[in-house]
């Protein structure tokens, strides 16, 4: 008899055991994706901050030179302080979203609206970079969702289409009713496909293709990680294509409207 209950009391521990496992398991990944996540933060604020107290030491170390002499190491401190402002706002977000306190107030919002909005103070910065943007936007268009941040959605990828078309590359918007559904395709030329392997990796944080690339482009690697995250507050698929006959093509489909 006490063989059978030692032996009953065994299996109960061992099943509780590897139940306590399986709940355990969802709280472990998260308290391990968070440790990743301060880790690469810490990584990412230590670049700006050697840049700024480098810079500040040059001009506190030449005080009686004038502003005008000392422009370049201001303008650096300058730079890298908006870097690092920008992210910071976007670890919040992101940190708001792991943390729930992210709202989103949908309501009807002409698509077709935010995304012309979006394009037209991008096409300065195409010129000036020496590429060519084009755009074909359906009007008329209407999901339900929170404007500002399909604002920013529609912001992030067409920045990144900019930064990563090849030089005196094209880079093209179009707004489309395909089948029932809003597709909103952002595409640039590229010399270099992104290898398979790593396209699945795009949307993660602080991931980047090129990372010397984006350090020179003021890339974060946290950009793409925000419209995934946006996409998924508005039950929209976003997913990328990329090949040197077609281009890179992030591709955003939002649910049918009812």
């Amino acid at each position: 008899v006490l063989t059978d209950f030692a032996c009953s009391l065994c299996g109960f521990f061992i099943i509780s055991y590897l139940i306590s496992l399986w709940v355990l398991k969802p709280v472990k990944h998260t308290l391990q994706r968070h440790m990743n996540f301060i880790a690469d933060a810490s990584h990412e604020l230590k670049t700006p901050l050697t840049v700024i107290m480098a810079n500040t030491d040059i001009v506190k170390s030449h005080p009686d030179e004038t502003v005008q002499s000392q422009k370049k190491w201001l303008n650096y401190i300058s730079d890298e302080s908006a870097r690092m402002t920008e992210l910071v706002n976007n670890m919040i977000f992101l940190a708001r979203n792991d943390g729930g306190e992210q709202k989103v107030v949908k309501s009807k919002v002409s698509v077709s609206d935010v995304v012309w909005n979006s394009v037209l103070p991008f096409e300065s910065v195409a010129f000036e970079k020496g590429k060519n943007m084009i755009s074909d936007i359906t009007p008329d268009l209407f999901v339900m969702g929170d404007e500002k941040k399909l604002r920013q959605l529609v912001v992030i990828l067409i920045d990144n289409a900019i930064k990563y078309a090849n030089e005196q590359g094209t880079i093209s918007v179009n707004l489309k009713l395909v089948q029932g559904r809003i597709k909103l395709y952002v595409r640039n030329t590229t010399d270099a496909a992104i290898p398979e392997n790593k396209i699945r990796h795009l949307f993660d944080r602080f991931y980047r293709v090129d990372s010397s690339r984006a350090r020179q482009e003021g890339g974060h690697g946290l950009g793409l990680a925000i419209a995934k995250v946006i996409a998924d507050e508005h039950n929209a698929a976003i997913k990328v294509n990329s090949s040197v006959e077609k281009g890179t093509m992030f591709t955003v489909t939002f649910p049918k409207q009812k």
